[in-house]
């Protein structure tokens, strides 16, 4: 996508609609619990990426290429096809809602739960399930049915930080 510095990013093509079948969608694209990792190297590089993978008994896949500066973000799923431009996404990525409150992009993670009975105990265990990402301190806003805001903030972990008070 490119830096903040940068005047525009590079596109991508990605296909993973022979990848990761046994995965719904949701998972294949945001689930930690499946160890994954993103190798670039360059073209001509490839297949000896992928033979020196094998060597070493990782499972390796290709599954796409560097697209034109300034391009679109193509992605390839088994039941959808996700294309963005460059430009769009990265104008989403720098005007986010940590950016906005001046934050410094240093918000780790976001979870919102909507139209669920026990939204605020399912927020929690999103949040503690993200909690790696920022160990120092941890947050939560809940609005009740009468549309009453209560939010609770504190330092350390997720799980020491909040209580079922809150």
């Amino acid at each position: 996508m490119g830096g903040p510095y940068d005047e525009t990013g590079f596109g991508l093509d990605i296909d993973l609609t022979a990848y990761g079948l046994r995965l719904a969608a949701d998972e294949l694209l945001f689930s930690e619990s499946h160890g994954r990792a993103i190798v670039t190297c360059q073209p001509e590089r490839a297949t000896a990426a992928l033979a020196l993978a094998q060597e070493l008994g990782v499972p390796a896949h290709r599954v796409g290429t560097v697209a034109q500066r300034g391009g679109a973000v193509r992605l390839r799923l088994r039941d959808a096809i996700v294309e963005h431009p460059v430009e769009g996404l990265r104008q989403v990525y720098f005007s986010s809602v940590s950016r906005r409150m001046g934050d410094d992009g240093q918000m780790c993670g976001i979870i919102g739960v909507t139209g669920v009975p026990d939204a605020a105990r399912v927020a929690y265990l999103g949040l503690y399930s993200l909690q790696h990402r920022g160990q120092e301190s941890g947050g939560m806003v809940a609005v009740d049915g009468e549309g009453v805001a209560r939010s609770h903030r504190g330092m350390d972990s997720c799980r020491t930080s909040s209580t079922s008070e809150s």
